[in-house]
């Protein structure tokens, strides 16, 4: 079901602190209740969502890269070309102190793939940022338990797909960014799958799942002309929500 709404980033904010606070009270006020399910070391265990085929990852400390100069300084594989990209491969992060891959006012062509990045959520931290770049591809990730598992800000013509950004607060986030592809990517159990914002426009959303969420699976907010469909919207509180969003398709989604 596609719903006509208005929010903004504020309030995502806002409506996770307050669920935080609120499943803080619950918990307290109910402590015989195990309200979520844990693993032997006490750890938060969640559903199994990621069909990603496990890579050799070496860990690694959070990476930031502001040029392309630093691309070409820390990629040991590639040119930035379209046909020999850089590349940024197999490394594990954890995002609990610190965004786990920062990338910046870039051009070059570039891969990150094959990345395990999480534990960011609790200190707003994200799996992989870009802001102001341009022909990144972000495929087969593991960005989970972060505060948004990846986020495009005024970043264009730069393809998602294959990733795993379940369990964060937000899957993924598009902000004034154009002609992207985000397909085959699995946000689920989030408090909203996808998010475009400000002008994200000739957006392909594609097949998808955003099922399972607390609030949205997919929100197009002040955004126009983006395709979105072969998603799986299913159980949650709104599927596809619009607001101020224009001319685009929506179609064959659960």
């Amino acid at each position: 079901m596609i719903y006509l709404t208005k929010i903004s980033i504020k309030d995502i904010y806002k409506i996770s602190i307050l669920i935080l606070l609120l499943g803080a009270i619950y918990s307290f006020t109910l402590p015989s209740m195990n309200l979520k399910k844990q693993n032997s070391n006490g750890d938060e265990a969640f559903p199994e969502t990621d069909n990603t085929t496990l890579h050799l990852a070496e860990h690694h400390d959070p990476i930031m890269l502001n040029t392309n100069a630093d691309l070409d300084s820390f990629c040991s594989l590639g040119s930035g070309t379209y046909g020999d990209p850089y590349i940024i491969e197999d490394y594990e992060i954890d995002a609990s102190v610190g965004t786990g891959i920062n990338i910046t006012n870039t051009d070059a062509y570039l891969e990150i793939r094959n990345c395990t990045i999480r534990n960011g959520r609790e200190d707003f931290y994200y799996g992989i940022y870009l802001n102001s770049c341009e022909n990144v591809n972000i495929s087969n990730n593991r960005c989970f338990k972060n505060w948004f598992g990846i986020y495009l800000g005024s970043s264009n013509n730069s393809i998602i797909t294959g990733n795993n950004c379940s369990n964060s607060n937000l899957g993924i986030y598009s902000g004034s960014s154009t002609n992207n592809t985000i397909s085959n990517n699995n946000c689920s159990y989030n408090l909203m799958g996808i998010y475009l914002d400000t002008s994200s426009n000739n957006i392909i959303i594609l097949e998808n799942n955003c099922s399972n969420n607390q609030e949205y699976g997919i929100f197009l907010d002040s955004s126009t002309n983006n395709t979105i469909s072969y998603n799986n919207c299913s159980n949650n509180q709104f599927g596809i929500y619009l607001s101020s969003s224009n001319n685009s398709t929506i179609s064959h989604n659960n």
